[in-house]
Protein backbone atom coordinates (compact mmCIF):
# COMPACT_ATOMS: atom_id res chain seq x y z
CA UNK A 1 0.00 0.00 0.00
CA UNK A 2 1.49 3.38 -0.97
CA UNK A 3 1.47 6.46 1.23
CA UNK A 4 -1.47 8.11 -0.56
CA UNK A 5 -3.65 5.06 0.09
CA UNK A 6 -2.36 4.79 3.65
CA UNK A 7 -3.36 8.39 4.33
CA UNK A 8 -6.77 7.80 2.71
CA UNK A 9 -7.37 4.80 4.97
CA UNK A 10 -6.27 6.78 8.01
CA UNK A 11 -8.58 9.69 7.24
CA UNK A 12 -11.51 7.35 6.58
CA UNK A 13 -11.03 5.76 9.99
CA UNK A 14 -10.57 9.15 11.59
CA UNK A 15 -13.82 10.38 10.07
CA UNK A 16 -15.70 7.41 11.51
CA UNK A 17 -14.08 7.85 14.90
CA UNK A 18 -14.06 11.56 15.59
CA UNK A 19 -16.60 13.40 13.44
CA UNK A 20 -18.88 15.14 15.96
CA UNK A 21 -22.41 13.82 16.35
CA UNK A 22 -25.55 15.24 17.87
CA UNK A 23 -25.40 12.72 20.71
CA UNK A 24 -21.97 13.89 21.92
CA UNK A 25 -21.85 16.19 24.94
CA UNK A 26 -21.60 19.81 23.83
CA UNK A 27 -18.19 21.38 24.47
CA UNK A 28 -16.95 24.73 23.19
CA UNK A 29 -13.58 24.45 21.46
CA UNK A 30 -12.13 27.56 19.81
CA UNK A 31 -8.83 26.12 18.67
CA UNK A 32 -6.63 23.01 18.68
CA UNK A 33 -2.85 22.99 18.68
CA UNK A 34 -1.47 19.89 16.97
CA UNK A 35 2.02 18.76 17.98
CA UNK A 36 3.80 17.33 14.97
CA UNK A 37 6.79 15.01 15.05
CA UNK A 38 7.39 15.70 11.35
CA UNK A 39 10.30 18.02 10.53
CA UNK A 40 9.20 21.53 9.50
CA UNK A 41 8.42 21.66 5.77
CA UNK A 42 11.09 23.04 3.47
CA UNK A 43 10.58 26.37 1.72
CA UNK A 44 10.40 24.86 -1.76
CA UNK A 45 8.77 21.58 -0.84
CA UNK A 46 10.44 18.19 -1.17
CA UNK A 47 9.74 14.49 -1.50
CA UNK A 48 10.10 14.21 2.30
CA UNK A 49 7.42 16.89 2.76
CA UNK A 50 4.96 14.84 0.70
CA UNK A 51 5.37 11.87 3.07
CA UNK A 52 4.35 13.81 6.16
CA UNK A 53 1.13 12.60 7.75
CA UNK A 54 0.32 15.48 10.10
CA UNK A 55 -0.60 18.07 7.42
CA UNK A 56 -3.07 15.60 5.88
CA UNK A 57 -4.68 14.89 9.25
CA UNK A 58 -4.97 18.56 10.16
CA UNK A 59 -6.31 19.49 6.71
CA UNK A 60 -9.00 16.83 7.12
CA UNK A 61 -9.91 18.08 10.59
CA UNK A 62 -10.02 21.66 9.30
CA UNK A 63 -12.47 20.64 6.57
CA UNK A 64 -14.68 18.75 9.04
CA UNK A 65 -14.43 21.36 11.79
CA UNK A 66 -13.93 24.73 10.04
CA UNK A 67 -15.17 26.86 12.93
CA UNK A 68 -12.19 25.74 15.03
CA UNK A 69 -8.70 27.18 14.54
CA UNK A 70 -6.14 24.42 13.80
CA UNK A 71 -2.45 25.14 14.41
CA UNK A 72 0.56 22.87 13.87
CA UNK A 73 3.53 23.19 16.23
CA UNK A 74 6.67 21.07 15.82
CA UNK A 75 7.96 19.26 18.92
CA UNK A 76 9.90 16.09 19.64
CA UNK A 77 8.20 13.18 21.40
CA UNK A 78 9.68 13.91 24.83
CA UNK A 79 8.68 17.58 24.77
CA UNK A 80 5.24 16.79 23.38
CA UNK A 81 4.33 14.46 26.22
CA UNK A 82 5.86 16.80 28.81
CA UNK A 83 3.46 19.50 27.59
CA UNK A 84 0.49 17.14 27.68
CA UNK A 85 1.40 15.92 31.18
CA UNK A 86 1.59 19.53 32.38
CA UNK A 87 -2.05 20.06 31.35
CA UNK A 88 -1.59 21.94 28.09
CA UNK A 89 -4.64 21.65 25.80
CA UNK A 90 -2.78 20.24 22.82
CA UNK A 91 -3.20 17.12 20.71
CA UNK A 92 -0.90 14.57 19.13
CA UNK A 93 -2.09 13.55 15.64
CA UNK A 94 -0.02 10.36 15.41
CA UNK A 95 1.10 8.79 18.66
CA UNK A 96 1.60 5.24 19.90
CA UNK A 97 -1.07 4.22 22.40
CA UNK A 98 0.22 2.97 25.77
CA UNK A 99 -1.55 2.54 29.14
CA UNK A 100 0.68 5.25 30.64
CA UNK A 101 -0.23 7.76 27.95
CA UNK A 102 -3.89 6.85 28.12
CA UNK A 103 -3.95 8.03 31.73
CA UNK A 104 -3.17 11.50 30.36
CA UNK A 105 -5.20 11.55 27.15
CA UNK A 106 -8.05 10.08 25.15
CA UNK A 107 -6.92 8.09 22.14
CA UNK A 108 -8.67 7.55 18.83
CA UNK A 109 -6.85 4.54 17.44
CA UNK A 110 -6.54 5.10 13.72
CA UNK A 111 -3.21 3.52 12.75
CA UNK A 112 -2.09 -0.09 13.06
CA UNK A 113 1.58 -0.82 12.56
CA UNK A 114 3.69 -3.97 12.49
CA UNK A 115 5.74 -4.89 15.57
CA UNK A 116 8.92 -2.92 16.08
CA UNK A 117 12.10 -4.74 15.16
CA UNK A 118 15.77 -4.41 15.93
CA UNK A 119 17.63 -2.58 13.17
CA UNK A 120 21.27 -3.67 13.23
CA UNK A 121 24.43 -3.31 11.21
CA UNK A 122 25.22 -6.42 9.18
CA UNK A 123 28.69 -6.72 10.70
CA UNK A 124 27.18 -6.97 14.20
CA UNK A 125 24.68 -9.75 13.51
CA UNK A 126 26.82 -12.50 15.05
CA UNK A 127 27.17 -10.57 18.32
CA UNK A 128 23.42 -10.32 19.00
CA UNK A 129 22.06 -12.37 21.96
CA UNK A 130 19.24 -14.64 20.78
CA UNK A 131 16.74 -17.14 22.15
CA UNK A 132 16.23 -20.69 20.90
CA UNK A 133 13.94 -19.43 18.13
CA UNK A 134 16.60 -17.06 16.82
CA UNK A 135 14.83 -13.91 18.02
CA UNK A 136 16.86 -11.11 19.60
CA UNK A 137 16.89 -11.10 23.41
CA UNK A 138 16.49 -7.36 23.89
CA UNK A 139 16.93 -7.38 27.68
CA UNK A 140 20.36 -9.01 27.33
CA UNK A 141 21.30 -6.72 24.46
CA UNK A 142 20.47 -3.59 26.44
CA UNK A 143 22.87 -4.77 29.16
CA UNK A 144 25.70 -5.53 26.69
CA UNK A 145 28.30 -2.73 26.61
CA UNK A 146 30.07 -4.19 23.56
CA UNK A 147 27.34 -3.00 21.18
CA UNK A 148 26.33 0.64 20.72
CA UNK A 149 22.61 1.31 20.88
CA UNK A 150 20.67 4.34 19.67
CA UNK A 151 17.31 5.07 21.34
CA UNK A 152 14.98 8.02 20.70
CA UNK A 153 14.33 9.75 24.02
CA UNK A 154 10.62 10.07 24.82
CA UNK A 155 9.44 7.87 21.96
CA UNK A 156 7.20 4.87 22.65
CA UNK A 157 8.12 1.61 20.96
CA UNK A 158 5.06 -0.19 22.31
CA UNK A 159 4.39 -1.35 25.86
CA UNK A 160 6.56 -4.48 25.80
CA UNK A 161 9.70 -2.77 24.50
CA UNK A 162 9.06 0.34 26.61
CA UNK A 163 9.10 -1.84 29.73
CA UNK A 164 12.44 -3.39 28.78
CA UNK A 165 13.91 0.04 28.10
CA UNK A 166 12.69 1.35 31.46
CA UNK A 167 14.19 -1.64 33.29
CA UNK A 168 17.53 -1.66 31.49
CA UNK A 169 20.67 -1.34 33.62
CA UNK A 170 23.00 1.63 33.28
CA UNK A 171 24.91 1.20 30.03
CA UNK A 172 27.34 3.77 28.65
CA UNK A 173 27.10 2.16 25.21
CA UNK A 174 23.47 3.32 24.79
CA UNK A 175 22.87 6.87 23.56
CA UNK A 176 19.52 8.63 23.94
CA UNK A 177 18.76 10.94 21.02
CA UNK A 178 16.38 13.89 21.31
CA UNK A 179 15.02 14.36 17.80
CA UNK A 180 12.08 16.32 16.41
CA UNK A 181 10.60 13.60 14.20
CA UNK A 182 10.52 10.37 16.24
CA UNK A 183 13.82 9.11 14.90
CA UNK A 184 13.98 9.38 11.12
CA UNK A 185 17.72 10.13 11.38
CA UNK A 186 18.51 7.08 13.51
CA UNK A 187 18.91 4.86 10.45
CA UNK A 188 21.48 7.28 9.03
CA UNK A 189 23.38 7.21 12.34
CA UNK A 190 23.66 3.43 12.04
CA UNK A 191 24.67 3.72 8.40
CA UNK A 192 27.52 6.07 9.34
CA UNK A 193 28.73 3.53 11.96
CA UNK A 194 27.99 5.84 14.88
CA UNK A 195 25.78 3.14 16.46
CA UNK A 196 25.35 -0.61 16.01
CA UNK A 197 21.62 -1.03 16.57
CA UNK A 198 18.35 0.83 17.02
CA UNK A 199 14.66 -0.06 17.24
CA UNK A 200 12.29 0.73 14.40
CA UNK A 201 10.00 -0.46 11.65
CA UNK A 202 11.34 -2.68 8.89
CA UNK A 203 9.14 -0.80 6.40
CA UNK A 204 10.68 2.52 7.51
CA UNK A 205 14.12 1.05 6.86
CA UNK A 206 13.01 0.00 3.38
CA UNK A 207 11.77 3.55 2.71
CA UNK A 208 15.01 5.15 3.91
CA UNK A 209 17.15 2.82 1.78
CA UNK A 210 15.65 4.48 -1.31
CA UNK A 211 17.54 7.69 -0.58
CA UNK A 212 20.56 6.47 1.40
CA UNK A 213 22.70 3.60 -0.01
CA UNK A 214 24.61 3.35 3.29
CA UNK A 215 21.51 1.75 4.77
CA UNK A 216 21.91 -1.35 2.59
CA UNK A 217 24.23 -2.64 5.30
CA UNK A 218 21.40 -2.55 7.86
CA UNK A 219 19.08 -5.48 8.56
CA UNK A 220 15.93 -5.91 10.64
CA UNK A 221 15.64 -8.69 13.21
CA UNK A 222 12.64 -9.94 15.21
CA UNK A 223 12.65 -9.06 18.93
CA UNK A 224 11.58 -11.86 21.27
CA UNK A 225 8.24 -10.98 22.88
CA UNK A 226 7.49 -8.06 20.56
CA UNK A 227 4.99 -9.77 18.29
CA UNK A 228 1.86 -7.65 18.78
CA UNK A 229 0.92 -4.91 16.29
CA UNK A 230 1.42 -1.34 17.45
CA UNK A 231 -1.68 0.84 17.87
CA UNK A 232 -1.36 4.56 17.23
CA UNK A 233 -3.64 7.49 16.57
CA UNK A 234 -4.89 10.86 17.75
CA UNK A 235 -4.36 11.72 21.42
CA UNK A 236 -5.96 14.70 23.18
CA UNK A 237 -5.93 15.59 26.90
CA UNK A 238 -9.08 15.03 28.88
CA UNK A 239 -9.41 17.35 31.89
CA UNK A 240 -12.88 17.30 33.50
CA UNK A 241 -15.40 19.14 31.39
CA UNK A 242 -13.03 19.98 28.53
CA UNK A 243 -12.74 16.76 26.52
CA UNK A 244 -15.66 14.50 27.52
CA UNK A 245 -15.28 10.77 27.07
CA UNK A 246 -17.30 9.70 24.02
CA UNK A 247 -17.43 7.07 21.31
CA UNK A 248 -14.15 8.53 19.99
CA UNK A 249 -12.25 7.35 23.07
CA UNK A 250 -10.74 3.88 22.91
CA UNK A 251 -8.57 1.64 25.03
CA UNK A 252 -5.05 0.79 23.84
CA UNK A 253 -6.05 -2.86 23.91
CA UNK A 254 -9.41 -2.34 22.20
CA UNK A 255 -10.24 -4.58 19.22
CA UNK A 256 -9.02 -3.07 15.98
CA UNK A 257 -11.89 -2.03 13.70
CA UNK A 258 -10.10 -2.13 10.34
CA UNK A 259 -7.41 -4.04 8.43
CA UNK A 260 -3.81 -3.00 9.02
CA UNK A 261 -1.98 -0.62 6.73
CA UNK A 262 1.01 -2.25 5.05
CA UNK A 263 3.63 -0.61 2.87
CA UNK A 264 4.48 3.04 3.55
CA UNK A 265 4.13 3.30 7.34
CA UNK A 266 4.06 6.83 8.81
CA UNK A 267 6.36 7.18 11.82
CA UNK A 268 4.65 7.49 15.18
CA UNK A 269 6.09 7.71 18.62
Amino acid sequence: MNLRLAVALFLTLLAVAVTPSASDESVRVDGITWLSGDPPPSDKGSKADSKQLTPSIVAFMQAQWPEVRHTIVHADALRAWQLIASGEHICQPSSVCTPERERLTYFTNSLLGPPQQLIVRRDKLAALPRNAAGEVDLARLLADERLRGGIVDGRSYGSFIDTLLAQRPANKAITLYAVSDFGSKIMAILGMDRADYAIGYDVALSQDRESNPLLNQLLSQAIAGASEPVLAGVACPAPPGAWPRSRASTRCSAPWPAPPCSGKWPRAG
